[in-house]
């Protein structure tokens, strides 16, 4: 279990080969990845992301981890990532699920190419622009469910590449529009 440290610098927290480990409390900025996380099980608690080029990756695209992902981001904050067109998450080849509960999401967006099973609850994506929701697959990985359960986005969010199972329950905007995805 690591918590309560800081990180203020232009390397990266790279966490390799780790499983079951609690990270709470921690912030990061100014990094290039706030975090790359290349273990299993992890839980990543009420940490802070701000003003890193990348927030949380997950890269296991080439298949080279064999226990990589299905682990948890809660009350976590993403703020202005890459220079406010970042990607906050940015998972690609994570096909054993991840869950994101009570997060912030300020001026970033999501990247998730090849993965099944994330799921993003009370979430709250906020910043003057639509978060751009990238989710998408190739020939490497079937199809696979990511959900957005019970979000709220100051504008409504602009679909790149969705073609995926792809689906938003009790999601609105600031103004209290529903959002149908």
């Amino acid at each position: 279990s690591v918590s309560a440290f800081l990180l203020n610098r232009s390397s990266d927290l790279e966490i390799s080969n780790s499983e079951y480990h609690r990270f709470s409390q921690f912030k990061v900025f100014n990094c290039y990845y706030g975090c790359i996380n290349r273990g299993g099980n992890n839980f990543f608690e009420s940490c802070d992301f701000t003003s890193c080029k990348k927030g949380f990756v997950i890269d296991n695209y080439a298949g080279n981890y064999s226990n990589i992902g299905h682990g948890s981001l809660v009350n976590c904050v993403f703020n202005h990532i890459g220079n406010n067109t970042g990607n906050a998450i940015d998972m690609e080849g994570n096909d054993y699920g991840f869950v994101i509960t009570g997060c912030t999401f300020f001026y970033s967006n999501i990247h998730l190419l090849n993965c099944k099973g994330v799921t993003f609850t009370g979430c709250n994506f906020g910043g003057s622009a639509a978060t751009n929701i990238d989710v998408s697959h190739d020939s490497v990985m079937p199809r696979g469910l990511t959900l957005f359960n019970g979000c709220a986005f100051q504008n409504l969010p602009y679909f790149v590449g969705t073609d995926s199972d792809l689906h938003g329950a009790n999601c609105y905007t600031f103004d209290g529009n529903a959002i149908t995805f």
